[in-house]
């Protein structure tokens, strides 16, 4: 499949395909939706595209509910904030990703090459 982020043009390397054109199969980013529920969420690492009460790293702690109707308690790595989001919010991954992503890899992701 071609990449989401440079449409396979191949102009820059993008932190997707690594320049190739091509996104692997399971790239990160290229699914508008993150494969999680409330059944599978607990202990699951997150990053917040945009900063949780000033962090963006976060274990998923606690759950409630079921399926995409429910919630998780999310603990932020320094600091121990804690935050509570719906799975759906979860889900989207314009507002999470999963697992620990770093600074360059967000930024990326928020300002995809034309």
């Amino acid at each position: 499949p071609k990449c989401g982020t440079c449409n396979g043009k191949k102009l820059v390397e993008c932190g997707l395909c690594r320049g190739t054109g091509v996104a692997k199969k399971r790239t990160r980013g290229n699914a508008p939706l993150n494969d999680i529920t409330a059944t599978t969420v607990l202990n699951t690492k997150w990053t917040a595209i945009e900063s949780q009460r000033g962090q963006r790293h976060f274990v998923c702690v606690g759950k409630a509910g079921s399926g995409a109707k429910g919630t998780a308690q999310l603990t932020s790595l320094i600091g121990g904030e804690n935050v509570s989001v719906t799975i759906e919010e979860l889900r989207d991954k314009s507002q999470w990703q999963s697992g620990w992503l770093t600074k360059k890899e967000i930024e990326d992701m928020s300002n995809p090459i034309p």
